[in-house]
């Protein structure tokens, strides 16, 4: 779902005149990820490299209801990916996390400074709906042993609106997925997906493999590797207008993290992320076994992701076990 943040902040150093700062400081909307916790927080990369969380929110409230499915009280992560950018590097690691991955969610403060209570054994997108992005920052972190620089979260109606803007994207598929739960029905082959199709592709999983939110990881990878094809393809960066209008689109549905609430800290990020190349992207997924407890759940195979995570610090090659779990 969050795939095309990446084109975003590709774009945005682009635009980073007038554009930026008439629009940035009016749409973009903040929280504070570095508030009081239960618990320490991971320093920071000694390598400059930078790790960005980025949430897709399940919410169905508002411009979201007709997108996915109908209206619920609560939101909870429906994507949720950790980016390793590399400093003065080209290739760019993502992670993508099962949202249905049994975990601990520590002590932590929500963004209107109330303590939550940890859980053992909770499933790891509950974090978004009890605590907001502090929370799901914290429980990431404590999952992984790593400090997380940033966080970008997107609402689905952005995300339509972005790419009914682009003039839609081509996705190829092996077989027809036919999902009810999310309104997709293409057919084998090259589809050029508009907005509300690319929602449904990214959020379903019924009708593909096993029906399992696995499944659904593979479809969001090959959805964020299409996306930046279309942008580069499209030349968006030097037509002014789309620019802008795509900046605009992206500004209003983002959420982000309070260290990014300002020109110099934007363009940084932007700058990590524009020298990011599409086919130097490497998608995995963390490492995950069944739960001895209850096999139709999941939990980190820490042997494997310790691996994962030392391998992307040290700068080394991701271990051939752990691309094998990619999508």
């Amino acid at each position: 779902m969050l795939a095309w943040t990446f084109a975003f902040f590709s774009l945005i150093i682009a635009g980073l005149g007038v554009a930026l700062h008439m629009v940035f400081n009016e749409n973009l909307k903040s929280v504070d990820i570095d508030s009081p916790s239960g618990g320490g927080r991971f320093g920071k990369q000694s390598d400059g490299s930078q790790y960005v969380l980025i949430l897709g929110s399940d919410a169905r409230s508002g411009a979201n209801g007709p997108l996915a499915g109908g209206a619920l009280d609560t939101a909870r992560s429906d994507v949720i990916m950790v980016a390793h950018i590399r400093k003065g590097s080209p290739k760019a690691t993502i992670v993508s996390i099962p949202r249905d991955t049994l975990t601990h969610i520590p002590s932590c403060v929500d963004s209107e400074g109330r303590k939550i209570k940890p859980r053992n054994r909770a499933l790891i997108n509950s974090a978004y709906q009890m605590g907001g992005p502090p929370c799901a920052v914290r429980t990431v972190e404590h999952m992984i042993g790593v400090r997380m620089d940033h966080f970008i979260g997107i609402d689905l109606a952005g995300l339509a609106k972005l790419v009914d803007m682009l003039g839609g994207v081509d996705i190829a598929v092996h077989d027809p997925i036919k999902d009810q739960a999310s309104g997709l029905n293409i057919p084998a082959g090259v589809s050029r997906l508009n907005g509300t199709q690319s929602v449904a592709f990214v959020r379903t999983r019924h009708g593909i493999g096993d029906g399992s939110d696995l499944a659904r990881i593979a479809l969001q990878q090959k959805f964020l590797l299409s996306i930046l094809k279309e942008v580069s393809d499209q030349g968006v960066i030097t037509n002014p207008i789309k620019l802008y209008r795509i900046i605009d689109a992206a500004t209003k549905a983002l959420t982000v993290d309070s260290g990014l609430a300002s020109t110099s800290s934007l363009t940084r990020l932007a700058q990590s992320f524009g020298k990011v190349d599409a086919q130097d992207t490497e998608t995995v997924m963390l490492p995950v076994l069944p739960d001895a407890e209850d096999d139709e759940k999941i939990v980190v195979d820490q042997k494997q992701a310790t691996a994962l995570w030392a391998a992307l610090k040290e700068g080394r090659r991701i271990p051939a076990v752990v691309r094998g779990f990619a999508p």
